[in-house]
């Protein structure tokens, strides 16, 4: 299947309950059947596989060139070194589409005016803008990061429309 710029993605037909939207060195979307291969999620039994008592796991991750970013209920994949400085990395998320407000098929995001308007957290623990990724910890090609808009950490509740009140 053929997205955007020149990525090639193969259909998953098992997964369909997931929502994410990718942004690497292409900004294009990566649909919700594509993710679990994108992101290394698919659970194999393969010979040399490891297995939990017979059971198809999750392999160790082959990818750590790029690092994943939960925003608006979607992740964004970014080409990015943990060396690199938060700002950068900020910066390159919203220049790729993150906060950018754009339809999905999985419906419109989140707009951010600014990348100075986002926050990166990792375990629960905000990065601060001059600092590395290394600094906190984060290792090369962590999918579980987050970005979130600066103004709903310094309110201090999640806002109205948050799925937290559901």
């Amino acid at each position: 299947m053929k997205l955007r710029g020149n990525d090639t993605y193969f259909l998953n037909e098992d997964v369909r309950n997931l929502t994410l939207i990718l942004s690497s060195e292409k900004y294009c979307e990566i649909l919700p059947e594509d993710e679990a291969r994108v992101f290394e999620e698919i659970a194999t039994a393969n010979p040399g596989d490891e297995t939990f008592e017979g059971i198809p796991c999750v392999q160790p991750r082959k990818d750590f060139d790029h690092l994943a970013f939960f925003f608006d209920g979607c992740r964004y994949r970014l080409k990015a070194d943990v060396k690199e400085k938060c700002n950068d990395i900020k910066k390159r998320l919203w220049e790729r589409g993150c906060g950018k407000g754009e339809p999905m098929t999985t419906g419109r995001r989140k707009k951010v005016a600014n990348w100075t308007d986002l926050t990166l957290l990792y375990s629960c623990e905000i990065i601060p803008d001059d600092s590395t990724l290394e600094d906190f910890g984060v290792p090369p090609g962590c999918k579980i990061l987050i970005c979130m808009e600066t103004a709903i950490l310094n309110s201090g509740k999640p806002s109205a429309s948050d799925p937290y009140w559901n």
